[in-house]
């Protein structure tokens, strides 16, 4: 009711003003024409007074109502706002609230990202340290194009090459057997095919060239990398350089042919010998006796040259021997 009032108070205002105007032209008839009395002044039956003193009251009255108008819209209009500022003040509070809430998350996944890129990073320098220690050539092969993408130490010592660059992007048939077609059967079995066709681990040995063109007998084996999909995208391949064990093995197999080959002509003496006790002759498996040295020449490699001994000879020849001291 009160905030009703105040609404109001133009236009009492503009009804006390009217009856002030009233009064006013009351008090111009008697006072200034002398007409009537002040009561009757006021309270006037003429019609044509009447109708003169409306217009200024009206014009009052209706001002007034106007005025009435257009304050309780300029008041609505401030009271909308000063409600619409709370509103916003509120939002912008909640939303400024957020904001710092994101900030502070953002800040933290930030700080985590860091944490985790220089872990990642740690752990790829760690990774590429252990793989370049390794004393195997390791390389990861696209498998749609066979090219290399990635390498270690030993693979540029083993195929002297000076720079990574020079291999990255290359075929690793390009740089391992210097030729421009990928390998294949009979004469080399691609492991890497046989890697993605199957989805195994692959092991084949083959012959690689050097930088010289020298022939490098090495062990390739392939691995599988794959996708979530299980998909195989890529391929590692790790060559070992068996060159000096082929060439160790080339001359155990030369040793063991010359040893069998010995061992062949070789006639062994084994067993109980039937040698006589007086002539020193030997029965053989026929049953015959034979003088030794024919029968140890007969069954081994050995050879005899006859010769005397000092006492033999002082036995047979006395007086040789006696001229001979």
């Amino acid at each position: 009711m009160s905030s009703l009032n105040n609404k109001r108070v133009i236009i009492w205002i503009g009804l006390f003003l009217a009856a002030l105007s009233w009064l006013f032209e009351a008090m111009v008839h008697v006072f200034v024409f002398r007409r009537d009395d002040l009561l009757k002044a006021i309270f006037v039956r003429d019609l044509h007074e009447i109708f003169m003193r409306l217009p200024p009251m009206l014009f009052i009255i209706i001002f007034s109502i106007y005025a009435q108008h257009i304050i309780t819209k300029r008041k609505d209009a401030e009271q909308l706002l000063q409600k619409g500022k709370d509103e916003l003040e509120i939002t912008v509070a909640d939303r400024t609230s957020e904001l710092k809430n994101a900030n502070e998350q953002l800040q933290k996944d930030i700080a985590a990202r860091k944490q985790a890129e220089y872990a990642l990073k740690r752990s790829s320098e760690f990774t590429k340290t252990v793989i370049d220690s390794m004393n195997d050539a390791i390389s990861v092969v696209d498998i749609r194009d066979y090219r290399i993408i990635s390498i270690n130490r030993t693979f540029l010592k083993q195929y002297a090459i000076v720079r990574e660059e020079d291999v990255i992007g290359k075929t690793c048939y390009e740089v391992t057997h210097k030729s421009h077609a990928i390998c294949a059967p009979p004469d080399d079995i691609c492991p890497l095919a046989e890697a993605v066709e199957k989805g195994v681990h692959s092991v084949v040995e083959h012959v690689h060239y050097g930088e010289h063109g020298e022939k490098l007998h090495v062990e390739v084996s392939a691995t599988p990398i794959k996708d979530h999909n299980g998909k195989v995208i890529q391929v590692v391949h790790i060559t070992r350089d068996i060159t000096a064990r082929m060439k160790a093995e080339e001359e155990r197999e030369s040793l063991i042919r010359d040893l069998q080959k010995a061992l062949g002509e070789i006639k062994a003496l084994s067993g109980l010998l039937p040698i006589c006790a007086n002539c020193k002759k030997i029965r053989d498996d026929k049953g015959y006796w034979n003088q030794i040295e024919v029968y140890i020449s007969e069954h081994s490699q050995a050879e005899f040259s006859h010769g005397l001994c000092p006492e033999c000879t002082e036995k047979l020849y006395p007086g040789y021997a006696k001229k001979d001291k």
